[in-house]
């Protein structure tokens, strides 16, 4: 993805063919495979070529900053409902009182 792709509120997650050092526990049984998360900041350089931004991973409060050539967006359908998907966050969780805002 580029650096214009990124939304606030888009729905991303870390993609199957990266080659990091991070690993992101998609083997531990509580996980159930790679964790979604949602655009919570605008993208940021890090360093000369590097370009991350803030991710807030579902089902938890903990806010990461990864860089972008490691995330993949979700489908369109698996997008907000205000980002032109379907997806509507469970009442009573912390993505539930989010508002998504469109790119101009």
């Amino acid at each position: 993805m580029k650096t214009a792709d990124f939304q606030l509120g888009m729905r991303v997650r870390r993609r199957t063919d990266e080659s990091s050092f991070v690993r992101d526990r998609r083997d531990h049984p509580k996980l159930k495979g790679r964790r979604a998360g949602i655009v919570v900041g605008m993208p940021e350089r890090m360093g000369e070529r590097h370009v991350a931004v803030a991710i807030q991973w579902e089902g938890s409060t903990r806010v990461d900053h990864v860089l972008i050539h490691r995330l993949e967006a979700l489908p369109k359908r698996e997008q907000p409902v205000a980002l032109g998907g379907t997806w509507q966050a469970e009442p009573g969780t912390l993505f539930s009182r989010a508002k998504a805002i469109p790119s101009a």
